[in-house]
């Protein structure tokens, strides 16, 4: 078996600014679920 070697990206925490919805993800969300607000998802440090 052969596996591609890639960059793993960790999961991070990101808040939309608009409503406070927090969301896990590995990339910053587009849109929010909560509030709909668009790109409006800031990333949380730990």
């Amino acid at each position: 078996m052969f596996f591609l070697e890639r960059e793993v990206k960790e999961m991070a925490v990101f808040k939309c600014e608009a409503c406070g919805y927090e969301k896990e993800a590995r990339c910053k969300p587009q849109k929010c679920p909560n509030c709909g607000g668009k790109k409006t998802f800031q990333k949380q440090e730990k």
